[in-house]
């Protein structure tokens, strides 16, 4: 509209909010009300940003970054009971194994990158799945692929049994030597 020659009439203006249907399975209340309406905030921030971790901002890079979904998950399946995205995450992270040796960073992606600590992650995220669900299915379909993720971090030990991978480790992030 800017610099617009003629005039415009303005009919209507609205947002239309696009989130994850993240209900709490029970009404939260603490004798403290400022821990109550933290709660409530941070709920709400879950609600707003669930999809946009578990897809990652489906406007821009279009992945699941494992790292991001492992830490989500926590709050997901204790919240609101996201097993659904949890679940599709951890099958979408275990599927990188086809062509990579440990968990990849992001998936589906077609940057085949790892984060050794977010691959360990990763097989943190299907026990604790296992340990919030109790759904032995899921135990049992990840489960090779979580052995298949310690075979691969194992293969990357040096000769004083120390992990020691070539991979992206996030210390260039730190004023540290890499």
């Amino acid at each position: 509209m800017r610099g617009s020659a003629t005039p415009f009439h303005l009919r209507s203006l609205g947002v239309r909010e696009s989130r994850y249907p993240a209900e709490a399975p029970a009404p939260f209340a603490c004798s403290d009300d400022r821990l109550t309406r933290v709660w409530h905030a941070a709920h709400r921030t879950m609600q707003l940003s669930t999809e946009d971790v578990f897809v990652d901002c489906p406007l821009y890079e279009q992945t699941l970054w494992v790292g991001d979904a492992r830490n989500l998950q926590a709050y997901a399946l204790t919240t609101f009971d996201g097993r659904d995205v949890s679940r599709r995450s951890l099958r979408l992270a275990a599927d990188s194994l086809r062509r990579l040796p440990m968990v990849g960073s992001q998936v589906p992606s077609c940057w085949d990158t790892i984060i050794p600590v977010w691959s360990f992650l990763w097989s943190m995220a299907v026990w604790e799945y296992y340990d919030y669900s109790g759904e032995r299915d899921a135990l049992e379909e990840f489960w090779p692929a979580v052995t298949k993720n310690l075979r691969g971090a194992a293969a990357q030990l040096n000769v004083e049994t120390l992990f020691d991978a070539p991979w992206w480790n996030l210390f260039e992030w730190a004023d540290l030597d890499c």
